[in-house]
């Protein structure tokens, strides 16, 4: 019997140093919508890790970390369907609140 997929976010796969930050901007792929701009790049891991940079332009501290919450929400539950090791950073912009 197969054992089940924790969604879970651990710590290991956050990238939160400004060295990996800065990698993915310079050296990653960039896509985007009305919604959001997502860069990634090839990681050092054998698991797709998750950044997130909300600019303060986007609104005050409880509207940033709840758009922050709905990102993390959203990897976990597509994070084993993601190619293995990327990196991803997701940046919202700005608009009305979801």
């Amino acid at each position: 019997m197969a054992t089940p997929r924790q969604n879970t976010f651990p710590p290991a796969v956050r990238i939160r140093s400004k060295q990996d930050f800065d990698r993915i901007f310079q050296q990653g792929t960039r896509a985007s919508d009305q919604h959001l701009m997502l860069r990634s790049a090839p990681g050092a891991y054998p698991f797709s890790r998750l950044g997130i940079s909300v600019p303060r332009r986007y609104g005050n501290a409880v509207r940033r970390n709840r758009i922050k919450r709905l990102v993390r929400e959203a990897f976990r539950a597509v994070r084993h369907d993601l190619p293995a090791g990327m990196d991803w950073i997701v940046i919202p912009r700005p608009g009305p609140e979801p």
